[in-house]
């Protein structure tokens, strides 16, 4: 199934300026096609996911982590009153 998303900004991530109105059309699991969305056609077969005025930076994934923080909901338990050797094993 082929699909086209479409945002307000694209940032490639590799030294290109950010232009406006992206399309990137995906058929099946690869992406097939990147450019304005007045360069590229979509047919009416094609999924569109529209992000509105999101701005798409392909490649980037949140892994942020606290492992030390154990389910509180504070950091100034675990992270300042705790020895650091104490915090990387219950960490680990």
């Amino acid at each position: 199934m082929s699909k086209a998303i479409k945002a307000g900004r694209l940032i490639d991530g590799k030294g290109s300026k950010p232009f406006d109105n992206p399309v990137i059309l995906i058929d099946g699991e690869r992406i097939s096609r990147v450019g304005k969305a007045e360069e590229i056609p979509i047919g009416k077969e094609i999924d569109v996911i529209d992000l509105g005025k999101m701005t798409l930076l392909p490649g980037l994934a949140d892994c942020h982590l606290h492992y030390c923080l154990n389910g509180e909901t504070s950091f100034e338990i675990p992270m300042l009153k705790e020895l650091i050797p104490f915090q990387a094993i219950r960490a680990a």
